[in-house]
């Protein structure tokens, strides 16, 4: 490909229109997002290092060589374009593990920015900001110790994404991790195929379970990282069974799946002990980003009653 039919962009910069040059970038612990409008044919990407600037700097023009800046450009040209950022599909690459234990602060999605990886904060700066934004983000390639090499066609809206791992084979964080397994209870055979071949297809392990009693022996045997359970069940329905996974265990994120919107249901399923409420139909690419940050809040109590210390 030739080069003046491509734009690189490096850190701090960002474009938007109606361009037809692809844009390509280079990422380590920077986070790139693309943007893309099926219908207007409007398409977007940026390149930002930190996911927010420092309190002393909050005042000035915005910056995107920061997250939460580049998400307010973005939706400012959008606007200016004569359409709202939530009307693009978003693609997130980059936040490799390259900076370990540089302190950020600042972040808005984050609470315990100070202790981990700018890459990791990077990346999850970029997931919350376009989920307020009700963005749908179609894909995502992130984390882990390498660079990735983006390549983006502003015409179509497709990216390809290289990695290129830089882990030394004799390190520790070489060798093979243990694999977070999901516990899907649900007694509907579509719901069940359609949440085990997706969260397969993230690197997870997936169990499934048709009912809760049936769910609560697979807690008791298996021992999930975090369970998505259905509501309306026979035999044992998901308040129930929810009950009994939280008698097993305080810490494990239990995700409830509902049809049923109704605020009173939402208060009887926090009340039970419940991480977070999902209305059915499911949509896959949201579901796994809060499954994503389900898993990343550090181990607390979900016990009924129990205060937050």
């Amino acid at each position: 490909m030739r080069q003046d039919q491509t734009i690189v962009l490096k850190i701090g910069e960002l474009v938007f229109g109606r361009g037809k040059k692809r844009l390509q970038t280079l990422l380590g612990s920077c986070v790139a997002i693309t943007l893309w409008h099926p219908q207007k044919k409007l398409s977007g990407m940026c390149h930002f290092s930190l996911p927010a600037r420092g309190e002393a700097e909050s005042d000035k023009e915005l910056d995107p060589r920061y997250g939460d800046d580049s998400i307010a450009l973005f939706k400012r040209l959008a606007e200016k374009n004569g359409t709202l950022l939530r009307e693009f599909h978003a693609r997130i690459y980059g936040g490799g593990n390259m900076l370990k234990f540089s302190k950020v602060k600042r972040v808005i999605c984050q609470s315990d920015a100070e202790f981990s990886h700018v890459g990791r904060l990077n990346a999850a700066q970029a997931f919350c900001l376009l989920m307020q934004e009700q963005v749908k983000i179609i894909e995502t390639n992130v984390g882990e110790q390498g660079y990735r090499k983006v390549d983006f066609d502003p015409v179509t809206g497709n990216a390809q994404c290289q990695f290129v791992s830089v882990i030394d084979a004799d390190s520790p964080a070489s060798k093979p991790k243990r694999v977070t397994k999901i516990l899907v209870i649900d007694d509907s055979e579509i719901t069940r195929h359609l949440l085990a071949t997706s969260l397969k297809k993230e690197g997870y392990q997936v169990l499934v379970e048709i009912n809760g009693a049936e769910g609560v022996r697979a807690f008791k045997a298996d021992r999930p990282d975090l369970v998505l359970l259905d509501v309306d069940m026979p035999v044992m329905d998901g308040y129930e069974c929810l009950q009994h996974l939280r008698q097993l265990a305080a810490d494990v994120p239990v995700l409830m799946l509902t049809g049923n919107d109704d605020p009173n249901s939402m208060t009887i399923a926090f009340e039970s002990g419940a991480t977070d409420f999902i209305n059915k139909p499911i949509r896959i690419p949201a579901l796994k980003q809060r499954i994503f940050h389900a898993l990343k809040q550090p181990g607390q109590s979900h016990a009924r009653g129990r205060d937050p210390i």
